[in-house]
């Protein structure tokens, strides 16, 4: 999917403690992240906030609402209840699935302002609501009433569409054999079009689909009607597609199954029913296809005049969009994919084992030779084939992934229309959303899927330590610690969201604390010509080897001539030199992994950086002895420690701590603190 935001509707509860901590706020450089509650309140489902509450529901299965401080603005002594507070009020109800309901409504203070009468309700639209009597055994009326708890519409309906569309909704009553019968009524109740049909469509161009079941050939008669419920169209048709900028498309059931062309709002044939399917128009051409002796589909364009513009040749092929559609040549496993223009002509040969859904930032996800990457327009290759998957680019950032299952686990980032890691390659999942802000998700089968939030330049800006988030877009959500089989402790985050699309270049300049250790790298000779971008960005496992090998060829006055391998290194030649003097280990020893587009975690500089410092064949030049300074490592490795440790062992420090007396250790290292930390080792080798 490009992005899709999918949700699913949930219910939320909470059983205990209610009190808000003290809100935490994480700057994030596309939005903000607030902890407003930590993860202490014990629920089994949450709805999303809306207008500020969210529907909760606790063990008892009782209903309330509450704010974004996690306490009790509606107590829960409903037993059912509606997701979202619409025009000021919510449905409620009490009672239970086996004897029925009870609903009514209550404002945003819990007071009462519909009694709770009706077995079933809907959310308001435009002052009304559906609401109905009766129940599973002897049925439903449906009708309307308005915010004061007035009926607007009878409840005589035995259906009724939940919104008015143009003023009208449709409605159904039982005919004597027990079939509903179709029509329109008006927000007074007034009938418009009467209940005479066997289904009926909205309203589109002034006209509406209408179906009469014909008992003799076992199909339904579809013809249009106009709102005065004149039949503007006979019913001659099998089956018919809603009007759109003037034509329909319409279908014929016959010897040779349904045939299908389209008509005018006057009815005229305007493409012959003569194809075994037809897409709606887009831009002015269809696609139409019919299948072959061999049932195999040959696709091709009409134009809103019946002609066949491009001709019946693709195997597949999509509507067009922004001049521009998606076609195949050959068959699902082997055939080709481009691009053609509507002149038919190719504007991406038919040269890809897979091509993307358009073209989005100036670029197309091509996959060839089993990777994808992305071309433009000219079918000039921008990003390498590199991908075991790729996205769309949307707002300047793709997600994309590297390696397979099989081969140590696919691993998901987040690159910018250069092709530069925004997110290194260290998820499960990553997607980006819209709001100025990164979903990313880890997965082991100890503690199952953690999710987390990132900003636009890869910094971790809520940790990745979260089971569940509900509805993290805008405003209040919910972030969730546990399972649903043994249940979660909730908390609550708010989000401020930004919408400027992605730059490229917002991470290439070095902050204005570097500038100095910069100068210093270059006047040294130790920042490679290709590493001199990008300060601002994590760096990867494979960018510090880079830099790595620099300092110790630089410091030492010899090229390293050690190689050691990894299965994924891809030929890297800094990554083989610092393997081979056995300074970084991989990701993977039993399948021998190194996982270079990883982002590189702080211990793991540390260790490098002290290997660096020791090894024979590097600079073999121990730093000294560090006291324990942060007071987040003691649970790690021995040897950890006392690398870590020794990054403090000379003045200034090789690395420095964070804010708080902690190291971060499993915390994110940009380019720019890489080089400097390089810039300091280099000092203490030279001094």
């Amino acid at each position: 999917m490009k992005k899709q935001l999918k949700t699913v509707s949930l219910l939320l509860a909470i059983v205990f403690l209610l009190s808000a901590l003290p809100g935490t706020v994480i700057a994030a450089a596309g939005g903000l992240v607030n902890i407003l509650v930590q993860p202490t309140l014990v629920f089994e489902r949450v709805y999303a906030f809306s207008d500020g509450l969210a529907m909760v529901v606790t063990k008892d299965q009782k209903v309330g609402y509450v704010d974004k401080t996690g306490k009790y603005v509606i107590q829960p002594i409903y037993d059912a209840g509606g997701e979202y507070f619409t025009e000021g009020l919510v449905q409620v109800a009490t009672g239970n699935w086996e004897d029925g309901y009870k609903y009514g409504y209550i404002d945003k203070t819990g007071k009462v302002v519909i009694p709770l009468k009706y077995a079933q309700a809907e959310a308001f639209d435009d002052g009304l609501a559906l609401v109905a009597e009766g129940n599973w055994d002897d049925g439903f009326k449906y009708g309307f009433i308005n915010k004061t708890g007035a009926v607007v519409v009878p409840l005589e309906y035995d259906y009724a569409g939940n919104w008015f569309y143009d003023d009208m909704v449709r409605v159904a009553k039982s005919d004597a054999e027990g079939r509903y019968k179709y029509g329109f009524i008006n927000k007074s109740g007034g009938v418009v079009i009467p209940l005479q049909y066997d289904s009926i469509g909205y309203f589109y161009d002034g006209l509406a689909t209408v179906y009469q079941y014909d008992e003799s050939t076992y199909l339904y008669k579809v013809g249009f009607i106009n709102k005065s419920n004149t039949l503007v169209i006979p019913m001659d048709y099998s089956g018919a597609d809603s009007f759109n900028n003037g034509i329909a498309v319409v279908s014929k059931y016959g010897d040779d199954g349904s045939k299908y062309g389209a008509i005018d709002t006057t009815g005229k044939v305007v493409v012959p029913l003569v194809y075994d399917y037809m897409y709606g128009f887009s831009e002015g051409l269809a696609a139409v296809y019919n299948y072959d002796d061999n049932w195999n589909t040959k696709y091709g364009y009409v134009d809103t005049t019946g002609k066949i513009v491009i001709p019946m040749e693709y195997d597949d092929a999509d509507s067009f969009y922004d001049g521009m559609a998606r076609v195949r040549k050959g068959d699902w496993s082997t055939g080709k994919y481009g691009v053609i223009g509507k002149d038919g002509k190719a504007i991406i040969p038919l040269e890809y084992e897979m091509i993307g859904w358009g073209l989005y930032d100036d670029l197309i996800a091509a996959k060839k030779d089993g990777k994808w990457g992305y071309i433009n327009k000219a079918n000039k290759l921008v990003i390498p084939h590199m991908f075991s998957y790729a996205y769309s680019f949307y707002n300047g950032m793709a997600e994309v992934s590297k390696g397979s299952w099989e081969a140590g686990g696919e691993k998901w980032g987040i690159i910018d229309t250069t092709g530069r890691n925004i997110l290194p390659f260290d998820y499960n999942y990553a997607y980006t959303m819209g709001n100025g802000l990164i979903s990313v998700q880890t997965y082991n089968e100890a503690e199952g899927y953690k999710t987390g939030l990132a900003d636009i330049s890869g910094k971790i800006v809520l940790p990745v330590e979260y089971n569940q988030m509900i509805g993290a877009y805008s405003g209040p959500g919910w972030i969730g610690v546990g399972s649903w089989e043994k249940g979660f402790t909730w908390g609550i985050i708010e989000v401020t969201p930004s919408y400027e699309a992605y730059d490229p270049k917002a991470l290439d300049e070095p902050s204005s604390w570097f500038q100095e250790w910069l100068d210093e790298a270059l006047e040294y000779g130790i920042l490679p010509a290709d590493m001199q971008i990008g300060y601002q960005r994590n760096i990867t496992r494979a960018e510090f080897c880079a830099l790595a090998v620099a300092l110790i060829e630089k410091a030492t006055g010899k090229t390293i001539t050690e190689r050691g391998s990894f299965a994924d290194d891809e030929g890297d030649i800094n990554i083989q030199k610092i393997g081979g003097l056995t300074i970084v280990s991989g990701t993977d020893a039993a399948k021998n992994l190194f996982s270079p587009d990883q982002g590189l975690k702080r211990y793991e500089a540390a260790l490098i950086l002290d290997r660096i410092a020791r090894r024979e064949g590097a600079f073999n030049k121990p730093l000294p002895e560090g006291t324990a300074a942060f007071t987040d490592i003691q649970n790690l490795p021995e040897g950890w420690v006392a690398a870590i440790n020794r990054m403090r062992g000379v003045s200034p420090g090789i690395m420095s701590g964070k804010e708080g007396g902690i190291f971060d250790p499993y915390g994110s290292y940009t380019t720019e603190e890489a080089i400097t930390t390089m810039v300091k080792l280099y000092r203490h080798y030279i001094a």
